[in-house]
């Protein structure tokens, strides 16, 4: 047996242009395709969309029925964006004007007042409430 049979073998770490060992090419899919397959598994659509995800694409499909004055059935659009977001400004507001447009002018100020549970110095808020009061009952 020679000294070379005894040696267990290794890579061959030729020096690269960098002057260093360059790993093979076993040595870069056993680094590489771990990191990949967790970038990928990450990326998988499975799971469902976040409430503020959908509350956003409820919210620009009524703002386009209600730009196209289609209030009655904006209305119920504005109602899945307040339940998912409940906080947000304009879907109340502009479902309390798709009540007060579509002749439920109570409704309307309830909205109004839904709103300002939560922010009850909001301008607009106290407007429209003022506003629809003002008109009367219908």
């Amino acid at each position: 047996m020679t000294s070379q049979d005894s040696v267990p073998r290794t890579q061959d770490w030729s020096l690269g242009s960098t002057g260093g060992p360059v790993p093979s090419t076993g040595y870069w899919v056993l680094r590489i395709l771990p990191v990949l397959l967790l970038c990928l598994a990450g990326c998988w659509p499975t799971h469902n969309p976040a409430p503020e995800e959908e509350a956003l694409e409820l919210y620009e499909h009524a703002e386009q029925l209600y730009a196209e004055k289609r209030y009655a059935e904006a209305a119920p659009e504005y109602e899945e964006v307040i339940r998912h977001r409940n906080r947000w400004k304009d879907p109340h507001v502009k479902l309390a004007r798709c009540y007060e447009a579509t002749g439920r002018r109570a409704q309307a100020i309830r909205a109004i007042e839904k709103l300002l549970a939560f922010d009850r110095y909001d301008e607009e808020g106290l407007r429209e409430r003022a506003r629809l009061q003002a008109l009367g009952n219908p």
